[in-house]
């Protein structure tokens, strides 16, 4: 019998968003977060969520809401060739969209820092990855969660 990759993938996404969300509610209730949780999610093109990543995003946050200590950092990230304003302004938007899915969650502004950083801390280049695939790496945004003292 075949499989197709799609749900193998769609079903791994959830296994690790459902872990996620639990180990972050976990530690936040003991009060375990003493070091930064940070996970990256990326886009496909544009403003567009790659796969399930819009998905794994709510599941990693869910873990903030429990605890009002909890406290975001986004950062948003684009390629890092072609006009930098627009790349810059690519990531702001990017990690604006990542904002409201946070804030829709119940994630409230004062908890949260947002901020677009263009191509400016690219990810190394992989061996024998080739500079498109290095490029669409780079289509992201890093999302932290702390604890705040």
């Amino acid at each position: 019998m075949s499989f197709s990759v799609l749900p193998r993938r769609a079903f791994v996404a959830a296994a690790l968003s459902a872990v996620t969300a639990a180990s972050a509610v976990a530690l936040g209730l003991y009060g375990g977060l003493s070091t930064p949780e940070s996970q990256h999610f990326s886009f496909s093109r544009g403003l567009t969520w790659a796969g399930q990543d819009g998905e794994r995003l709510r599941g990693f946050l869910a873990g903030a809401l429990e605890d009002e200590r909890i406290h975001v950092t986004i950062f948003g990230h684009s390629g890092s060739t072609g006009d930098a304003a627009a790349n810059f302004n690519l990531s702001l938007e990017r990690a604006e969209l990542a904002r409201a899915v946070a804030k829709n969650l119940g994630i409230t502004a004062d908890r949260m820092t947002v901020q677009g950083l263009g191509g400016g801390r690219p990810l190394p280049k992989m061996e024998g990855e080739s500079t498109r695939a290095h490029q669409s790496r780079l289509s992201r945004v890093e999302v932290i969660l702390q604890m705040r003292k």
